[in-house]
Order: C-alpha cells, then structure tokens, then sequence
C-alpha cells in the first residue's frame, strides 16, 4: 500500500508494510465490535454473521502471527516483535476473541525486551509512544509485572533531561524527547482506569441517567489562578539559558 507524504513541501511516497500484525488486531476486534452494535440493536442475523467471520479471523491471526515466546511485527517478519497495544480493547469492549494467555506471553516477553525507560514500540528501535506503551502493559493480570513495566515509564517522565511539557514519543535509552510535547494522546496513560468497572461505570451511568455526557463535566467548576495566564491580557514571560539546579520543579 501507498500513502502520499502530507504537506506539499516535501512530497513523496511511503511504503507501507500492510502485514503489521499490531493493525490487524485493531482491524478484527473493530470487527468484533461491530457484530456487538448489531446485537443491541437485536439485528440478530447480522450479529452472527460478523462474529463468525471475525472469530475466524482471530483464529488466523494468533496462527499467522506467532513467533518464539511472542507475536511478530509483521506475518511475514518471523524473528520480530512490537507492541501489541489494541489487545487491551478486545478486554475492554469485552469481544473476547482472544485467549488471556496471548496478553500473558506478550507481558512476559515484554519484560524481557524493555530497557532502562521502558518498552520500545518494536524490534526496530529503541523509541517509545508513552500511550502505547501503557496500552501494551495494562493487561498484566499481576500487579507486580505492570508495575515493573510502568516504573521505567515513571522514571522516563521524571528523569528526562527535555524540560519541556510531557513527550509522548522518546527515547527508552536515555529519556530523551524524540518528538511531540503536551499532546492530548498522553491521556491514554488513563486506560487502566478502564479496566476498572466499577469506576468507569459509575460514571458511565450517571451520565446515561442525565442522558448528557457533557454531565460528566461540570460547566461550573471554580478555577484558580496560580501564575498569571493570557487568557484574558497579554502576559510577559521570561527564561534562562543557564541550567537550572537539581530537580527543580
């Protein structure tokens, strides 16, 4: 497949490898999803229809997929791997059509494969996407194996030596900012909670109850300024060249 370059400055042509396994797996729970919708919406038929064809998917998808101790990046790739961060939904949006024991052979390769600031988004580098990566971990089922893959993400984000709003896409080798800052994506950090069911539905309800999501979010909270803000006149800010002391905040 062929995706044309954004932007006319630079344009050109990007091969794309169309065997990624991490995209696959997106692709089949979307799949799975979907014949859920028809369910509720009593589209019996079609519910049937698409969960048969998806849980044969699946079925291809674990066999084609499948190296050593883990999954490969890409079917025809034997010898890789990658994240397997949309295994997490196939839990979440409760489709099911893959055995805990895949979640449980990646988290152990990943714990093999991660370095000092956590888990590369493949065998091809040692970058990183800080939602993704938490993505990946979140199905550990023993809270010591998260956390031993969460605490490097920690030590990323309170260690690097880029002083600037939080980085999604870094270095796990030396906490280095590789792109991005203060994109919205870092709320994906959040996804444990939605593991939790208890808490996402009490939310969940209270807003099917109202029958207003924006519920969720109080217009009237009081807000608080600390430090003066442009929001409402122009402010001057100031900065430094010399390096600041240790751990300053």
């Amino acid at each position: 497949m062929l995706i044309s370059g954004c932007g006319n400055k630079y344009p050109k042509l990007i091969q794309v490898n169309a065997h990624i396994t991490n995209l696959s797996l997106k692709a089949i729970i979307g799949i799975g999803a979907y014949a859920k919708l028809c369910e509720r919406l009593g589209k019996t038929d079609d519910a049937r229809k698409y969960r048969t064809i998806v849980e044969d998917y699946a079925r291809k998808w674990l066999t084609m997929s499948k190296d050593d101790g883990r999954t490969r990046l890409a079917y025809d790739k034997p010898g890789t791997w990658s994240m397997k961060h949309n295994l997490i939904w196939d839990s979440i949006l409760e489709t099911h059509l893959f055995p805990e024991s895949l979640a449980d052979e990646e988290i152990r390769w990943y714990k093999k494969v991660q370095n000092r600031y956590g888990l590369p988004v493949d065998s091809r580098t040692n970058n990183s996407l800080i939602d993704w990566v938490v993505w990946s971990i979140t199905p550990a089922k023993n809270r010591d194996d998260f956390e031993t893959l969460f605490n490097p993400i920690y030590d990323y984000v309170n260690e690097t030596p880029d002083r600037i709003p939080l980085s999604d896409w870094f270095f796990t080798t030396n906490a280095k900012r590789r792109g991005f800052q203060a994109r919205s994506v870092v709320g994906g950090v959040y996804i444990k909670m939605l593991t939790d069911r208890s808490l996402w539905k009490k939310y969940s309800q209270r807003a099917e109850r109202t029958g207003d999501y924006r519920s969720l979010y109080p217009a009237n909270i009081k807000i608080k300024e600390i430090v003066p803000t442009s929001q409402a006149e122009p402010v001057i800010w100031r900065y430094t060249l010399e390096k600041p002391t240790d751990h300053w905040i």
